[in-house]
């Protein structure tokens, strides 16, 4: 019997028994024949026959050291050992049923081992599992391998909360949800009604921001009830029903405690009530940040690499500025260059122009008023050469200038003309570009109302409006279509260059400069805009 198989070596020194011939009755069991023939009876007895193989091989002459190396019976956590050593004695189904039998007990065992132990044990139960899986041909027990290393895969997660329903003492199914969520909340599984209920009381009695919960398994529900009645307990209790599953299977053990934080959040399993309440008690305070020297060295790092990114970004940005600036200054400069250079052009143009009408009126004989023309001339050309090196002048200069070269036209033949200036305007300070109007003003005179008979007029007008100041220049004359048929061997030089000043202006300063000519039924209007500097 396995009574028999469990204590042979300690009862083989009584005299009345004939523990030779016993020895010899043992040796002749053919124990995998017997495993299949007598079921349950003979599985039960294998554990111990595999126990007095190890003991009687021990006592043989220089096997001692090996067989204890090949196998340390009792200690569960040497499972390499004790697998090769049970390989030695049985094979087949009956060696993978008690390896399976073997390493429940692994995953299940209480004892206290450091837990990097325990963690490998785990491991290394596992992999055996695995292994067995793959090679066994034993269906039924396959199917138990593996609904025990699903739940093994289970139990092991972190985050593992199995989905039971309870019932409280007035037999009310109730879930975890009824429990957490308003403050931390300790739940105490076990299969014996006892357990450490006592020791919960006296946390409870020191805690009231911890909530306590300990449930029970059974199948009879009103035999809990009186139980529960009885004790009075101070913790709340609960009764699962153990019919279909029991807490060693849902979580290889039966002490187990499970710490949900305030928000009923799972913080973490403990094997100990103690563990447990400083898990639960943790969880009411803010973690206390303490400062060590690889957050310190990680902080500075962080910041020096995000110290160089900013410098290196800047410098790219300030890079990138300066030549932007370098090619807007040149850009700049050449326009203004090329503003000198028509500017330049327009001054010996109108040079030309104003000494053909001193020419003129020598040839018609008229010696006074080439005097005079001359006379206002030099002053006029004063006020040109003056002039001729700024890039812009006020307009009260431009519109006296203009005014001055149109009363020099005036005396070589008759045309009336008005100059009008919004009330608005302060054309002291207000600037534009020298030299914009007269060229207009002459190519209306002379192109326009020069060839044109009787009642030749001229108007200039200055208005403020909200694009800027609007310079209006109308004459009555021939139009520039008749005006072109007469003058075909000229080329409006002076137009031509205003026009392309006002071009690099509006390029320079933006859409602030603008000339619109427009050809009227008798004669034309040139409209010029220009910005009022604030």
């Amino acid at each position: 019997s396995e009574s028999w198989l469990n204590y042979f070596v300690d009862f083989e020194n009584y005299d009345d028994f004939d523990f030779q011939k016993m020895k010899q009755k043992l040796s002749e069991i053919d124990i995998p024949s017997m495993y299949n023939a007598y079921g349950l009876y003979s599985r039960k007895c294998i554990e111990s026959y595999l126990e007095y193989t190890f003991q009687t091989t021990k006592k043989v002459e220089g096997m001692e050291r090996l067989v204890s190396e090949l196998r340390s019976y009792g200690n569960y956590y040497d499972i390499e050992q004790n697998v090769q050593f049970d390989k030695l004695i049985i094979s087949g189904s009956p060696l993978y049923r008690e390896i399976v039998s073997y390493l429940n007990g692994v995953i299940t065992y209480k004892q206290p081992y450091p837990l990097e132990v325990k963690f490998y044990s785990l491991k290394t139960a596992q992999r055996y599992m695995e292994l067995i899986l793959r090679r066994s041909a034993d269906n039924e027990l396959n199917y138990k391998v593996k609904l025990l290393l699903d739940q093994h895969k289970k139990v092991l997660s972190t985050d593992y909360v199995p989905e039971i329903s309870f019932f409280d003492t007035n037999k009310n199914e109730v879930s975890y949800k009824n429990f957490t969520g308003q403050k931390p909340t300790v739940f105490y599984f076990s299969d014996d009604w006892v357990g450490q209920r006592y020791q919960m009381e006296e946390y409870v009695k020191e805690n009231k921001d911890v909530n306590f919960v300990m449930v029970t398994e059974g199948n009879n529900f009103r035999e809990w009830k009186e139980y529960q009645d009885h004790a009075e307990p101070l913790v709340t209790h609960l009764f699962f029903n153990n019919d279909s599953i029991t807490f060693k299977e849902l979580f290889f053990r039966t002490d187990v405690f499970f710490v949900f934080d305030k928000k009923g959040k799972l913080a973490s399993i403990e094997r100990g009530l103690k563990e447990a309440y400083n898990k639960a008690k943790a969880s009411l305070e803010y973690p206390k940040f303490e400062w060590n020297q690889s957050i310190l060295r990680n902080i500075i790092l962080v910041l020096g690499i995000i110290l160089f990114v900013v410098i290196f970004t800047l410098l790219i940005v300030r890079l990138q500025a300066q030549r932007k600036l370098k090619k807007e200054n040149q850009l700049r400069r050449l326009r203004e260059l090329e503003l000198t250079a028509i500017r330049s052009q327009m001054n010996p143009h109108f040079l030309f122009n104003s000494l053909n009408s001193v020419q003129n009126l020598i040839q018609q004989n008229k010696g006074k008023e080439a005097h005079v023309y001359l006379s206002d001339f030099a002053g006029l050309i004063r006020k040109v050469l003056k002039n001729s090196e700024k890039q812009e002048s006020s307009l009260a200069e431009e519109l006296e200038m203009t005014e001055q070269y149109i009363k020099l036209e005036k005396l070589r033949f008759d045309f009336d003309y008005t100059v009008t200036v919004d009330e608005e305007i302060d054309t002291q300070n207000t600037m534009v570009p020298s030299m914009l109007m007269q060229p207009f003003a002459e190519n209306a005179v002379i192109h326009g109302l020069q060839n044109k008979p009787a009642d030749r007029r001229l108007k200039i007008e200055a208005l403020k409006t909200g694009e800027g100041i609007k310079i209006t220049l109308e004459d009555n004359g021939i139009g520039r279509e008749a005006a072109r048929k007469l003058t075909a061997e000229k080329n409006g030089k002076g137009i031509k260059m205003n026009r392309e000043r006002l071009e690099l202006l509006r390029e320079k300063y933006g859409e602030k400069y603008r000339l619109e000519i427009t050809d009227l039924e008798q004669g034309t209007r040139v409209v010029i805009i220009v910005p009022e500097e604030n």
